[in-house]
């Protein structure tokens, strides 16, 4: 299986998403990852960025700022209103 972008939340029941990012990471799974959350003081801009997490996005998400995000984490594929091409 192929992933081309991991879209993950902040805050999640059982594993936060830079924990969800860093496990991958640990795997050897180094794919671009964007980090969304409604939660955006210091300490968690801080932890996303330790984690070497590509993008961050304040909620609620700016859905122009998500396709930019997924078209450079992608190479640059226009998403479009289209969906996916």
């Amino acid at each position: 299986m192929s992933t081309s972008c991991l879209i993950t939340d902040y805050r999640m029941p059982r594993l936060s998403g830079v924990e969800l990012h860093r496990r991958l990471v640990d795997e050897g799974l180094t794919i671009p990852s964007v980090l969304v959350s409604a939660y955006s003081d210091h300490v968690a801009r801080d932890r996303i960025g330790d984690a070497g997490i590509d993008w961050f996005l304040p909620k609620p998400v700016d859905p122009k700022e998500l396709l930019r995000c997924l078209e450079a984490a992608c190479g640059r594929r226009n998403f479009g209103n289209d969906g996916f091409q």
